[in-house]
């Protein structure tokens, strides 16, 4: 109970990636006192670390470029890939109102255009799957426009990374005025959110709600000048991100295995399941084989929060594999999806992960290939060396038979040009994202070309989380948080990856967090401002 308040406004965004500034623009241009509030010292949340890419069906700007879509077919898409998980209600519900929050958004400056020749990450094998007009990118953003904001908002710790999947930004053209990717994304929702009217309050996490009568009327939000109670005459927004840097919770949620980490930035800790759960939320999740993680390597670094610097691992398909402890290749290395649920496999007979740790093996070809994705600085760090399969295996604790086996096998596919055993570049999403033309599907980047040239290497993977989580908050179709009895928390809302993935059922496919924050940011601020 708040006895006193020390500030009062309409609405609380508590975030600031496109979930929370988005939702803060829609309240503020809608006339309503609203507050951004943001733990950490930067703007603009796990979005400014995203590939920037938004993935919505049926949108305008591929209609107009030729490519015939449609919400319902994005529908009827994602009901094919959850498997048994999601609600087909909440899931028509999001990309029914993915248009109108994007024109709204459109409308106050942000600016998209369709990535060319991307197709959905499971065409054409899944019904409602299309080969172009899906993904959309930012244009690149004008960082003067972003006034006062400027030093504040969040930037990669690699600026190469910032043009994500499309292919029509150079990342060299960028300079000191100009941004793509996420961080461009993120610059749009801030700027949307400042000029609308939203005040933000940057350093400044929330540590707790304040519940009267059953109702959540503000927050206690810890600043520099102290603890302070603010009133939330009409909700509280969470749109904190993930948990990946709350170990207890990654392990409850995500599997305990070892070798973990996040490219995540920092503050992403699972505020959102601590607080709400506090006061009666339900938390819901999907299978861990369903979410999203990435495997590559620590650098060894550290930002300037003393959070580990990683390395995510692109399969080029020149001279490398990645294998278990029993020297065996276990999925197709260049398309994620196929690595993340290999690695939940179970063997029943033994009752263990098969697959979990796994070692990136190459060659000194592949040392010396500019095919390869980054810079060995992670890789020579970590990499032990020999000149021949059996004595690599033996000093890293593979079963040397295996991996020679397997390297043998990988040998033989490569004089044949195509990999049998799992498709290694067959994935047409895999194609179009090295650069290849997705609907040849003669042409391809990825392909084995084997393993022969001493020395020969192996480092040790490390698995690593993107911000997008396979647990979060229950909500309902107007985004409120809802208790176990299916009745929603009234003055509580949620956004982006702060919610369960209790909509669609599954996590995979580039785009979707970044819809998921766009529109149920869009749709809570319409129903706090809408509604008596």
């Amino acid at each position: 109970m708040a006895e006193s308040w020390d500030y009062e406004v309409d609405v609380v965004c508590v975030g600031s990636g496109i979930g929370g500034c988005g939702a803060a623009t829609v309240a503020a241009h809608a006339g309503f006192k609203t507050l951004v509030l943001e733990k950490t010292d930067r703007l603009g949340g796990v979005t400014a670390y995203s590939g920037g890419q938004i993935w919505v069906p049926g949108n305008k700007h591929g209609r107009a470029m030729g490519f015939p879509d449609s919400a319902q077919e994005g529908v009827a898409y994602v009901d094919a890939l959850r498997e048994g998980w999601g609600n087909h209600e909440l899931t028509s519900n999001l990309f029914e109102r993915a248009n109108e929050a994007l024109e709204f958004y459109e409308q106050h400056g942000f600016q998209v255009r369709v990535i060319s020749n991307i197709p959905d990450y499971f065409f054409p094998a899944s019904p409602g799957a299309k080969d172009n007009g899906r993904y959309l990118e930012p244009v690149p953003f004008p960082l003067p426009t972003l006034k006062q904001w400027r030093e504040k908002l969040r930037r990669m710790p690699r600026p190469g990374d910032q043009a994500g999947l499309g292919r029509n930004v150079d990342p060299s053209t960028f300079g000191a005025d100009s941004i793509g990717g996420g961080e461009a994304v993120a610059a749009y929702f801030v700027r949307a959110a400042a000029e609308a009217g939203a005040e933000f309050w940057v350093g400044s996490p929330m540590t707790g709600l304040v519940v009267e009568d059953g109702r959540v009327t503000g927050v206690v939000v810890s600043t520099e000048n102290g603890e302070r109670r603010v009133r939330a005459r009409r909700g509280v927004l969470l749109a904190t991100g993930g948990y990946d840097w709350n170990k207890d919770f990654v392990h409850r949620y995500e599997g305990g295995f070892e070798n973990h980490s996040s490219l995540a930035p920092p503050g992403v800790d699972g505020d959102h399941l601590v607080l709400g759960s506090a006061i009666g939320a339900s938390i819901t999740s999907i299978p861990a084989q369903l979410g999203v993680m990435m495997l590559g390597f620590d650098t060894g670094e550290k930002d300037e929060t003393g959070h580990p610097i990683s390395l995510m691992y692109i399969a080029s398909g020149q001279h490398e594999m990645i294998v278990n402890r029993f020297g065996e290749r276990f999925a197709d290395e260049s398309f994620y999806p196929s690595v993340q649920s290999a690695i939940h496999a179970l063997d029943g007979r033994s009752h263990t992960y098969r697959n979990w740790p796994a070692w990136l093996i190459f060659d000194q070809n592949y040392r010396e290939s500019g095919q390869r994705a980054y810079l060995p600085g992670p890789i020579e760090r970590d990499r032990v060396s020999a000149n021949s399969i059996s004595e690599l295996a033996a000093k890293v604790g593979i079963d040397p038979e295996g991996l020679e086996k397997s390297v043998a096998r990988y040998n033989q596919l490569a004089a044949k040009g195509h990999d049998d055993d799992f498709g290694l570049g067959d994935v047409l999403w895999v194609k179009a994202t090295r650069g290849s033309d997705p609907t040849n599907s003669s042409l391809s980047t990825v392909r084995p070309v084997s393993i022969e040239r001493a020395p020969f290497y192996a480092a040790k993977m490390t698995r690593l989380q993107v911000g997008v989580g396979v647990a979060g908050l229950e909500t309902d179709a107007h985004c409120r948080v809802l208790r176990m009895t299916g009745e929603p928390i009234a003055g509580l809302y949620a956004a982006g990856n702060a919610v369960g993935r209790h909509d669609i059922g599954m996590c995979q496919h580039s785009g979707i967090a970044n819809l998921r924050g766009m529109v149920y940011g869009f749709l809570a601020a319409r129903h706090m401002t809408q509604r008596n």
